[in-house]
C-alpha cells in the first residue's frame, strides 16, 4: 500500500533533494501552483528552458519547517538562489527582476 501523498513528510525535517519527493506529492504542489517557477509566474514571466526548478520550502526546515506537500513550492534556480540568500524581498523592493525578465 502506497503512502497517502497527503501525509507524506509531515513533522519530516530531514533534508532531502529534489529526486526524493515522491511523484505524487510534487503532482500535489503543481495541481496547487501550476507548472513552473511560481515566483516567474506571479511576474508573469517564463524561465529560460535551461533554468532549473528546484524543490523549495515555504517554510525552511531550520526554522521549523517539514516536507509536507503544503510547505513545498517549485522555484527556478534564480528565485530559490536570491530566497536562501536573504535577498528576494530586497531585489523585488529595488524594482530587480531575473535577467530574462523585461
Amino acid at each position: 500500500m502506497k503512502a497517502d501523498p497527503h501525509l507524506w513528510g509531515r513533522g519530516d525535517r530531514r533534508r532531502i533533494t529534489s529526486a526524493k519527493f515522491p511523484p505524487a506529492v510534487l503532482a500535489l504542489v503543481e495541481l496547487r501552483d501550476g507548472p513552473g517557477c511560481v515566483e516567474c509566474s506571479r511576474l508573469g514571466v517564463a524561465p529560460p528552458q535551461d533554468e532549473p526548478l528546484e524543490v523549495d520550502h515555504k517554510q525552511p526546515l531550520a526554522r521549523g519547517g517539514d516536507n509536507r506537500w503544503e510547505n513545498l513550492q517549485i522555484l527556478c534556480r534564480w528565485h530559490n538562489r536570491a530566497k536562501c540568500a536573504g535577498t528576494l524581498a530586497a531585489l523585488e523592493r529595488q524594482g530587480k527582476r531575473p535577467p530574462w525578465a523585461p
